[in-house]
């Protein structure tokens, strides 16, 4: 598992997990069709920031997969 944030592994840092609601999965399921069983992982080094910084990256990070995901709907609607 690799921390959400900063990229380093279970082996690098404690990573901390938060798995997702059943709301949130529900809400990934019926927009984007993904099933999601997985928890999003945050190593202690990046929990520790300040509020605003955990935060910004965490919207960043939201934000790119967002971006990510609509371009993988975009290439399959083509084919």
């Amino acid at each position: 598992m690799n921390c959400t944030l900063c990229g380093k592994t279970s082996i690098q840092a404690k990573i901390e997990l938060f798995p997702f609601s059943t709301a949130a999965r529900k809400m990934l399921q019926k927009q984007f069709r993904i099933e999601a069983d997985e928890v999003l992982g945050i190593c202690r080094g990046c929990l520790a920031l300040p509020g605003n910084l955990a935060v910004n990256a965490l919207e960043r990070e939201q934000e790119e997969h967002r971006r990510g995901l609509i371009k993988d709907v975009l290439r399959n609607s083509r084919n």
